[in-house]
């Protein structure tokens, strides 16, 4: 038997802002990866800026969800959404969009694991071109610590003045 439940409106409409909120947030992430892809840095701020908007965004519709399963005597977790859903009378249109939460929330972490795999790529990358720049090589350094040549090839005496 379902249960009557008053704090379905407050769970409907946090789970409807959080799907709205994670859709944007993988839209964001799949913006990050084409500009990752495409070597175009300069557009990761922005990016960058919107998503920890959208982190925390999705933070605090969390914790208003989770406040919710537990004020009604759930789990505050996924098994708790899905029991609390089960249980509460008109829940179908609420469950539809808690599923549909889900699945974009899987596709998030999926662009986010991607993006994760470029960046680290770039940062190879980039280490790479630095090493290469600051290469410690003896034979190109004229002149030793204490302001001598270190240069071998030279041959003959060095001179004094005096």
């Amino acid at each position: 038997m379902k249960l009557a439940s008053s704090s379905l409106p407050a769970l409907h409409q946090c789970v409807q802002d959080e799907l709205i909120a994670m859709t944007s947030f993988a839209k964001i992430l799949k913006l990050e990866q084409a500009a990752l892809i495409a070597g175009e840095t300069d557009q990761l701020a922005p990016i960058t800026q919107e998503k920890n908007i959208l982190i925390k965004q999705l933070t605090d519709l969390e914790k208003i969800r989770k406040s919710t399963l537990i004020n009604g005597g759930y789990e505050s977790n996924i098994n708790g959404t899905e029991k609390y859903l089960a249980d509460c009378e008109e829940s179908d249109q609420v469950s539809a969009i808690w599923h549909q939460l889900l699945d974009i929330s899987k596709e998030a972490k999926e662009f986010n694991r991607t993006n994760g795999i470029l960046i680290n790529r770039h940062i190879s990358r980039n280490q790479s071109a630095l090493n290469i720049l600051q290469r410690n090589d003896s034979a190109a350094n004229l002149y030793g610590p204490n302001g001598q040549s270190t240069n071998k090839s030279i041959t003959g005496r060095g001179f004094s003045a005096g």
